[in-house]
């Protein structure tokens, strides 16, 4: 009987196993053009800016899947994430808050 337990244990962790990397295979499917980039900052930046539904009124945000702050939450450098809650929320003031001069622009650029 035991023997039995173990081997049920043992199924249903290669089952989770299983599903979770092809759940974490998904990922990337949905944005192929930011796996060229190797910087892991920038290419959460564009994986947050990649979603054509984001900020779209009437779009119901549960079945869209829409998850641009939360890539924008995962920018390690903090110049780098206020150019993404800017670009993500549409607000020019955002870019106000980058001390880098040259990231200052680049987040300006955008709302030209």
């Amino acid at each position: 009987m035991r023997h039995l337990k173990m081997m049920g244990l043992a199924l249903c962790l290669s089952a989770v196993f299983a599903v979770s990397q092809s759940w974490a295979g998904d990922e990337t499917m949905l944005y192929p053009e930011c796996d060229k980039i190797s910087d892991a900052d920038r290419k959460n930046i564009c994986r947050a800016t990649s979603n054509p539904n984001h900020g779209q009124k009437g779009v119901n945000r549960f079945t869209n899947k829409d998850h641009s702050w939360y890539y924008c939450s995962l920018v390690k450098g903090r110049d780098l994430q206020n150019l993404c809650l800017a670009w993500v929320d549409s607000k020019k003031a955002k870019c106000d808050l980058i001390g880098n001069q040259d990231i200052a622009k680049e987040c300006l650029s955008k709302f030209k």
